[in-house]
């Protein structure tokens, strides 16, 4: 079964352009082309590479972003308003300048706010 899928996977149509084989893609005369198991080597690279971002992160980056003063902001929690969100849903979510005044005056916010 598995030599069955190996061979339905590296069907020349998949990988190759029209008018191309495998065997067009053998070793000779000198020449040495790429063969599918070296993307095998990916693999492990990708590996490596994610074990050496998360070793940066823990011992190198979040140290050094608190000896600098770097503070993770907490979000404030929104309170729900149903004028705004009814207007938002129904109109969109970029108000113009006026809508935006006559929104502020009926919730009773400054239009910073």
């Amino acid at each position: 079964m598995l030599s069955s899928f190996n061979e339905w996977f590296w069907q020349d149509r998949f990988w190759l352009p029209p008018n191309v084989t495998w065997t067009e893609l053998e070793d000779r005369d000198g020449r040495v082309y790429p063969h599918p198991q070296d993307l095998l080597a990916a693999l492990p690279l990708a590996l490596v590479l994610l074990a050496m971002r998360l070793a940066f992160e823990r011992f190198i980056g979040l140290p050094l972003s608190r000896w600098l003063g770097v503070r993770d902001q907490t979000r404030r929690q929104v309170k729900p308003n149903a004028t705004l969100e009814k207007h938002f849903l129904t109109e969109g979510h970029r108000p113009k300048e006026p809508q935006l005044s006559l929104l502020a005056a009926q919730c009773g916010l400054t239009l910073q706010q």
